[in-house]
Order: C-alpha cells, then structure tokens, then sequence
C-alpha cells in the first residue's frame, strides 16, 4: 500500500519493477531529493528509454528493457551515496571556497599552509585533503601554484629584479625564489623573462 499526498505543484515518476534476482536494485526504500538539474534529467532520460523499449515491438526488447532498469538501480545506488556524502562534499567545498579565498587575497605574505589552515579552524591535513578532493592537488600546490603565477606576471610586465619579486612574494631570499621557479616552471626567472621576451 501507498499514499501520495502531493500539492499541485509536485511532479514525481513512479516505476514498478519486477523483483528479478538479476536486478540490483536497492534493498531499501530511499527518499532522494535530487536538486541538480542534469541529474534530474539523466534519470527522466532512463525512464524515457525505458519507457520506449517497453512499448517497443523490436527483437530482444526483454533483454533491453532489463538492462535499462539495471542502469536505473545504478543511478538511485550513485544518488543514494552522493546524497550521504553531499553535507561533507559541500563542507569541503566551501572551506576550499574560502582558501582560495584567502590564498587570492593573502598569497604574497610569506604566509604557510598551517597559518591558512589555523585561520579557517582546521588542520593542514583536513585542509589538504578537502582541496584533493575538489581540486586534485594539495593545498600547499596550490598555493605555490598562485605565487609562482604572480611571479610569472611580474617576470614579463616588470622590469623588477628577481630579488625584488622574490620580497614582494614573501620569499626569504632571492636564491630560495630561483630554487622555486626553476623547480616548478623548469628554466630560471632569468630565462623565463627572456624567453617571454622574443
């Protein structure tokens, strides 16, 4: 038995599937609430297809039609898991938001991953970790990444020496700022500006 109490407004599918011990559906009823618009329309393009294999008077319309509920159970089981883990994801998100936030605004102090970290109450590697997750790199990359960024800005708009780029940058010595661009870009500051010369 089922009761629906909806408004007006409200638009819902309901698809009832024969319980094949092939079809890994989930064990459990799960109550989603899919706001992502392409995700909602992935899912209303598998119950379309669906739909017309059903209809469909094609050879092997059996064998597709399971196979389109097979893709459903895939779909709820990713929804169901991205929807637990969403609050976390949009944690992460957003503390990632925020040092980026501080790296644009702070990056040329001398500033280390620990005092960005300290800033935001968390710890180097809850800090690392969220920017893996979101980004793909470490926080320190990333960080490193906007300073040598701004180094190469003023490597080819400037005619500053490279001991004064490296203090505006926050680095401790101009021999410390080479070892870093060179690391990082493969040629010196020197060269870089050359390069960018001709």
């Amino acid at each position: 038995m089922h009761r629906f109490d909806l408004k007006p407004s409200v638009f819902g599918t309901i698809l009832e599937v024969q319980d094949l011990p092939e079809l890994e559906m989930p064990d459990q009823a799960v109550h989603l609430r899919v706001r992502d618009a392409m995700e909602q329309a992935k899912f209303v393009a598998l119950v379309e297809n669906l739909q017309k294999e059903v209809n469909s008077k094609a050879p092997f319309a059996d064998r597709a039609c399971l196979y389109h509920v097979g893709l459903i159970g895939v779909w709820l089981d990713r929804a169901s898991v991205g929807q637990a883990d969403g609050q976390s994801k949009n944690a992460s998100r957003e503390l990632v938001r925020k040092y980026m936030q501080n790296v644009e605004s702070d990056f040329a102090t001398g500033k280390i991953i620990q005092d960005y970290a300290e800033e935001l109450g968390v710890t180097t590697t809850h800090l690392t970790r969220c920017c893996r997750n979101c980004l793909g790199q470490s926080a320190l990359s990333l960080l490193n990444q906007r300073i040598l960024q701004e180094a190469r800005n003023l490597l080819i708009r400037t005619t500053l020496s490279g001991k004064d780029i490296a203090r505006m940058l926050g680095f401790s010595s101009a021999a410390y700022f080479t070892r870093a661009f060179q690391h990082e870009v493969g040629v010196s500051p020197k060269t870089f500006r050359n390069n960018s010369k001709s």
